[in-house]
């Protein structure tokens, strides 16, 4: 793939899954922004060359001044309604009412076909077949994870400014008791962040294994949107006391 055709990929990518207002601005308004200002500031040089009065280099000045002003402004009032478009988006996450009444809940990721079936006791990992596999084969593809063998922990990203999220299901159970293990790819599982997802974690009281991302977005939605949408993840968190600490100091903050 040549050059301009990645980049055409790209654009059209970002034009679908880009908030609309942010793609408009990105690629329109921006330029026609950063081109007035060097016109602004060239003018300045021209004018300052052959004014005899330098107060008429106050004008291009102001001018220029101006448009990064405005550039500034316009800016941040994009961020707040793409904060208030996210939160919007994805409101369902702080419903107090969500309920699921069924004894199996059936998921699956995308990207990677893999099923997933959640039980009270566990989750049945469904790995997709390839190949001619006969149906007796099929077992060898599937395995169990009891829940008291992983770990939850809140997955997000930000591509094109949209915030995503998942529950990253970890297979802790090669863990030793230093904690010197890191667990691979294959032993980490993206389920979609779902409502029924939700429910079911909620009736078997499993809600309380993912991380303390998860508890802080419930209590501080706009601050954890924020942040997911400028660099991908929840960095910090507020505590109490009203104070910032890092995510690594943060794990018995929000406990019920």
């Amino acid at each position: 793939m040549s050059v301009k055709e990645r980049i055409k990929e790209m654009r059209k990518r970002e034009r679908e899954e880009m908030n609309p207002i942010r793609y408009k601005m990105n690629h329109y308004g921006n330029p026609i922004f950063f081109t007035l200002i060097v016109l602004a500031l060239l003018s300045i040089a021209i004018v300052g060359e052959r004014a005899t009065n330098e107060l008429w280099c106050l004008l291009p000045a102001g001018v220029t001044v101006l448009l990064l002003g405005t550039l500034v402004a316009v800016s941040e009032t994009i961020k707040k309604k793409e904060l208030e478009t996210e939160l919007k988006r994805w409101e369902y996450l702080f419903k107090t009412d969500v309920s699921f009444e069924e004894n199996l809940l059936h998921t699956d990721d995308v990207e990677t076909g893999i099923e997933y079936d959640l039980t009270p006791k566990g989750m049945k990992v469904i790995l997709p077949i390839k190949g001619e596999q006969v149906f007796d084969e099929v077992k060898e593809n599937e395995f169990f994870l009891p829940w008291d063998d992983v770990e939850i922990a809140l997955a997000t990203d930000n591509y094109a400014r949209r915030v995503r999220f998942a529950f990253a299901v970890i297979d802790v159970s090669k863990q030793s008791a230093d904690g010197e293990y890191t667990p691979t790819e294959k032993d980490v599982h993206f389920l979609p962040l779902e409502e029924e997802l939700i429910g079911f974690l909620r009736r078997y009281d499993l809600e309380r294994k993912v991380s303390v991302e998860w508890r802080y977005l419930q209590r501080q939605p706009s601050d954890a949107f924020r942040q997911i949408m400028e660099k991908g993840y929840i960095a910090t968190l507020i505590d109490e006391n009203g104070k910032r600490v890092k995510r690594e100091k943060a794990d018995g903050l929000y406990v019920d």
